[in-house]
C-alpha cells in the first residue's frame, strides 16, 4: 500500500484490567499478555536480544516525549489550569461576598481533564455550591470517570467542600476525563424576567483537588523528567509519553533500572487518549514484551515512577524498541498557518501579478484549492468555524468577544488526544484565550503590548521559539498573522511624526503608524488645548488624520473634540479626523490638579488607492516572514515529515462594494479565501481544484489525513477524495453576518454557480442573488430576473437553516480599554 493510498486510522486502545493496588503492578511484570482484534497482539519475549536492531532509544529521543506531571488540584481562577475545564464551563468570576474566584457549570454535564500517572486509588475532592432553583428537587453531582461512574453527592445550598474515592481501576496513565453529571441546568432568565443572564447554570465551583493514594511527598519541589547519562530519569509525580507509529513487530525493553528509593518504574502503552495496558518494572529481573500494532496506528508508550505514599524520591530506566525487520517512526507533524484577511487574489498563485513567493512555492508542492470559503468575515467566528466544523450558528459565536464553550470538540483536543504536542501563536487579541480559543493547547501564546496586535516578525519569533525549544515532534502548530488586518501599515514606511504641545507646552510626540499611543499628562483644573503639529517639512501638508479610541484617564477628566472634525456611527464612541495642525479639548473639572494618560490611536487617513497599496505591502511582508519560519523549521529537520496548510479566515473590501474593511458584507471579496494542502508523497503536488469547498471542511480532511477520528458532530466533510482525484457531490456552502458587529444580519448560500443573499434590518428587508460564473464581481443583481433561482436557493437555505442546531456563546464583559483596542482594529462601531 502506498504512503499516498494510505489512511491512517486511529484505534482503540487496551484496556486496564482491574489489578488492585499500585505495588502489585509496579513489582511485577506480566508473564503474558495476549491482546487480539484491531487492538494489536502483545506477548511476553523470551528471546535474545543480542543481534536484535534499536529502533528506537526513548533516551535519545527523550525531546519528542510529551512531559507529564500528575494534577494534584485545579483552580478555576488560574489561567494555567483553565485548558484542564474541557467543556461545559463558563469563565472565571469573582465572588464580591468573599473575594474568592469561582467558574459556573453551564451545561447538565461539564468535564475537566487530568494527569494522573498509576492506577492507584485516588481521592477527588470539589468545592462548590449549587445554582438554586426554588420548586425544583436538590442539585445532584454524579461523578464519571473515564466512562464509569464512581460515585455521587446531593448538594448543600452554601458553599462547602465534598470527597469521593476513584477505585485504582478507573484510573489510567496520562490523560483521565471526569464528568461531572447534574440534575439540572437552569437559566437565571427563565427564573427571574428581570435577570439577562442567558446562560444555563448548575453549580459553582471554586477549587478541585486529587489525592492519589500514591503521591509524592507534599510540599516538595518536583523537578521535571529528563534524560541522563544512565537513562530516562522519573522524579516522582512525573512521566514521558511518546508517540511512535511500529510497522512489524518491536520488542519492548525496559532495561536497568535504578530506582533510588522509588519502587520501581511502571510503563504503559496503547492508543492515545484511549485505556492503557500496565507493564511494571522492579529492581532486578527482565522480561521484554513483544508488540506487534495495527500498521499505521499511532502507538504511545509511557514511563513513570512507581513510587510509594510520600516519597519523593526518582527512578532512572534505559527502554528501547528493538526488532528485526520493522521500523518506528514518528506519526507527522501538522503546521497551520493563517494569515488573517487574507483575499485569494492577493496571493500570487491565484492571480499572476501579486508577490506572495512563499505561499506560491508551498501550492507548487502541494494542492491549492481555487474556490475554498469562508462563513463569516469575521476573526473569532471565523476561526471557530475552522475549529470545530460547525458554522457559526450552530457553534454560536457570531461576533468577537464572544466565546467558544468548549461544548464542540475542536481540532487542537482532537490532535493532543491522540499524542500530538500543541502550540499557538495569536497575533490579535480576539482569539485570547478568555474567548475560548485556547481549548486543546498545551502552549497558547497571546501576550500582547499596548494593542490587542503583533506583528509577522514577532509571530515568526515566537513560533520558532516554541517548536525548537519548547514542544516536541509530532506537533501541531497554529501560526497566526494578521498583517494584511486593519489599519494598514506595513513595517519599513516612513509614518509621520507629529509633536504635542499642552498650552503651547511641548509634552511628546506621536507617529502615525496606527499603532496604540499612551501620552501622559499634568492636568490643572479647568479647560486646556492640545496641539497636534506636524514636524517640519510636512511631507503631504494636504492629509488628513485620524483618531481613534480616544480616552482621558480618570475621574472628573474629559476630551472635547476641538478642531477635530467628529466622524462616527449612531451610539458609537467617537472618531476624529483632520489636517493638521489641529487641536484637542481637555477638561479637568474634579477641582484639582490631576497627572493623566492620554491614550489614542493616531493614524493618517488612506484614499483607496492607498488602501490597496499598502495591503498588498503587508501581505508580501507576512509572506516573507512565513518563508522565514519554514526555513527556520526545515533547517532543523522540523518540516522533514509535516502535513502543511496555509489559509485566511475571511477577505477585506479594499474599497469593491463600497466597502473597505469586513465584516459587514458577503460577496467574494470577503469570503473567497486561499487554501493550500502540503505534505510530499501523501498530497499531490502542482495539483489545483476547482469544486467550491470551505473552512468547515479542513479539520475532516486533517483527520483523515493524519488517522484521527472524524469531528462529530461536523458540518464540514472530508476532502480527501478531491485530494485522490475521485468525484465529491457538489454541496452549498452558507455564509453569514450578525449585528450588533456588523450593520444588517445577512444569510448568504453559494449553490450551483450562484449565490443568493437575503439581508434584514430593523429599518428594511431584501434579497440579491448572482451569477458568480458569469459575474464574479457580483456586479449585476439578477433577484428579478432569475426568480426561479432565487426560489430554489431560498428555499435551500431555509431547509439547511431549519436543519441545523441553533447554538449560543456568552459574551465576556470587556473593560473600556480592551474596548479601545477593538475599536483600533476596526471593531465595535
Amino acid at each position: 500500500m502506498s504512503d499516498r493510498d494510505r489512511i491512517v486510522m486511529a484505534g482503540g486502545g487496551l484496556r486496564v484490567s482491574p489489578r488492585g493496588r499500585l505495588l502489585a503492578v509496579a513489582l511485577a511484570l506480566l508473564a503474558g499478555i495476549g491482546c487480539g482484534g484491531n487492538d494489536g497482539v502483545v506477548a511476553s519475549y523470551s528471546g535474545e536480544l543480542e543481534g536484535l536492531d534499536t529502533l528506537f532509544d526513548f533516551t535519545a529521543r527523550a525531546r519528542s516525549a510529551r512531559v507529564l506531571r500528575e494534577t494534584r488540584e485545579i483552580d478555576p481562577g488560574s489561567a494555567a489550569d483553565r485548558g484542564l475545564l474541557v467543556a461545559g464551563w463558563g469563565r472565571p468570576e469573582v465572588d464580591p461576598g468573599n473575594g474568592r474566584t469561582f467558574v459556573w457549570a453551564i451545561a447538565a454535564a461539564a468535564t475537566l481533564e487530568v494527569t494522573l500517572l498509576q492506577p492507584a486509588a485516588t481521592t477527588f475532592r470539589f468545592v462548590c455550591r449549587p445554582f438554586v432553583v426554588d420548586g425544583m428537587p436538590s442539585q445532584t453531582v454524579e461523578v464519571v470517570v473515564n466512562g464509569v461512574p464512581v460515585g455521587a453527592v446531593t448538594l448543600a445550598r452554601r458553599t462547602r467542600a465534598y470527597s469521593l474515592d476513584i477505585p485504582a481501576e478507573r484510573v489510567r496513565p496520562g490523560r483521565n476525563q471526569i464528568d461531572l453529571r447534574f440534575a439540572y441546568a437552569e437559566s437565571p432568565s427563565r427564573r427571574d424576567p428581570g435577570s439577562d443572564d442567558q446562560r444555563t447554570l448548575a453549580a459553582a465551583f471554586e477549587a478541585f483537588h486529587l489525592y492519589p493514594e500514591a503521591a509524592a511527598a507534599s510540599g516538595s519541589e518536583t523537578a521535571a523528567p529528563a534524560a541522563g547519562p544512565a537513562g530516562l530519569v522519573l522524579p516522582a509525580g512525573t512521566g514521558l509519553a511518546f508517540t511512535v507509529v511500529p510497522e512489524g513487530e518491536v520488542i519492548l525493553d525496559l532495561g536497568a533500572v535504578d530506582d533510588h528509593g522509588a519502587t520501581g518504574v511502571v510503563a504503559w502503552f496503547g492508543a492515545p487518549g484511549r485505556d492503557k495496558e500496565m507493564l511494571g518494572r522492579s529492581r532486578g529481573g527482565h522480561r521484554p514484551v513483544a508488540i506487534r500494532w495495527p500498521e499505521g496506528r499511532p502507538l504511545e508508550i509511557g514511563f513513570a515512577a512507581a513510587v510509594a505514599a510520600g516519597s519523593s524520591e526518582s527512578a532512572v530506566v534505559r527502554p528501547r524498541l528493538l526488532g528485526r525487520g520493522a521500523r518506528v517512526r514518528m506519526p507527522p507533524n501538522l503546521l497551520l498557518v493563517v494569515v488573517d484577511t487574507l483575499r485569494a487574489d492577493f496571493v500570487g498563485a491565484y492571480r499572476a501579478g501579486a508577490r506572495t513567493p512563499a505561499i506560491d512555492a508551498l501550492a507548487a508542492t502541494g494542492t491549492l484549492f481555487e474556490r475554498a470559503y469562508a462563513h463569516i468575515a469575521i476573526t473569532g467566528p471565523s476561526h471557530a468555524s475552522l475549529f470545530t466544523s460547525l458554522l457559526p450558528f450552530e457553534h454560536g459565536v457570531r461576533n468577537n468577544a464572544q466565546i467558544l464553550d468548549g461544548s464542540a470538540r475542536t481540532l487542537a483536543e482532537a490532535l493532543r488526544d491522540r499524542g500530538w504536542m500543541t502550540a499557538a501563536v495569536v497575533s490579535l487579541g480576539v482569539l485570547k484565550r478568555e474567548f475560548g480559543f485556547d481549548q486543546g493547547f498545551d502552549h497558547f501564546r497571546d501576550e500582547f503590548g499596548s494593542d490587542w496586535m503583533k506583528d509577522a516578525g514577532e509571530v515568526t519569533a515566537e513560533a520558532t521559539a516554541l517548536v525548537v525549544d519548547q514542544i516536541a515532534e509530532p506537533y501541531f502548530l497554529f501560526a497566526h498573522y494578521s498583517d494584511p488586518h486593519e489599519p494598514y501599515t506595513p513595517p519599513g514606511l516612513d509614518y509621520p511624526w507629529v509633536d504635542l504641545e499642552l498650552d503651547g507646552r511641548h509634552v511628546g510626540a506621536l507617529q502615525a503608524n496606527g499603532r496604540s499611543a499612551t501620552v501622559p499628562l499634568d492636568l490643572r483644573p479647568g479647560s486646556h488645548t492640545l496641539r497636534f503639529r506636524a514636524r517640519q517639512p510636512a511631507a503631504d501638508p494636504g492629509r488628513f488624520y485620524k483618531l481613534d479610541a480616544v480616552r482621558l484617564e480618570g475621574d472628573g477628566l474629559a476630551v472635547g473634540r476641538g478642531s477635530w472634525e467628529v466622524l462616527a456611527s449612531p451610539g458609537s464612541p467617537p472618531t476624529y479626523q483632520s489636517r493638521l495642525p489641529a487641536t484637542l479639548e481637555l477638561v479637568n473639572s474634579s477641582g484639582a490638579g490631576r497627572a493623566s494618560e492620554l491614550r489614542l490611536n493616531f493614524k493618517q487617513r488612506l484614499d483607496i488607492g492607498e488602501v490597496r497599496v499598502r495591503y498588498a505591502q503587508e501581505v508580501e511582508y507576512a509572506d516573507r516572514q512565513i518563508g522565514g519560519l519554514l526555513d527556520a523549521l526545515r533547517s532543523r529537520g522540523l518540516l522533514d515529515n509535516t502535513l502543511i496548510v496555509v489559509l485566511s479566515d475571511h477577505g477585506e473590501g479594499l474599497g469593491y462594494h463600497n466597502h473597505v474593511g469586513h465584516i459587514h458584507q458577503v460577496y467574494d471579496t470577503l469570503l473567497r479565501v486561499p487554501l493550500v494542502v502540503v505534505w510530499p508523497g501523501v498530497v499531490p503536488e502542482g495539483k489545483r481544484i476547482g469544486d467550491v469547498v470551505s473552512l468547515i471542511d479542513v479539520f475532516p480532511t486533517v483527520a483523515e489525513l493524519l488517522g484521527l477520528e472524524a469531528p462529530a458532530p461536523a458540518s464540514g466533510r472530508s476532502l480527501l477524495p478531491l485530494l485522490r482525484g475521485q468525484p465529491m457531490t457538489p454541496r452549498a456552502v452558507l455564509a453569514a453576518t450578525y449585528r450588533p458587529e456588523a450593520f444588517t444580519d445577512k444569510q448568504a448560500i453559494v449553490s450551483d454557480g450562484f449565490k443568493y443573499i437575503h439581508s434584514w434590518s430593523p429599518e428594511r428587508e431584501w434579497e440579491e442573488l448572482y451569477d458568480l460564473e458569469g459575474d464574479p464581481d457580483e456586479l449585476t443583481d439578477l433577484i428579478t430576473s432569475r426568480g426561479e433561482v432565487a426560489e430554489r436557493l431560498r428555499a435551500e437555505l431555509a431547509d439547511r437553516l431549519a436543519a441545523s442546531a441553533q447554538g449560543s456563546a456568552v459574551a465576556v464583559e470587556l473593560s473600556e480599554a480592551d474596548r479601545d483596542r477593538l475599536r483600533a482594529l476596526g471593531y465595535v462601531h
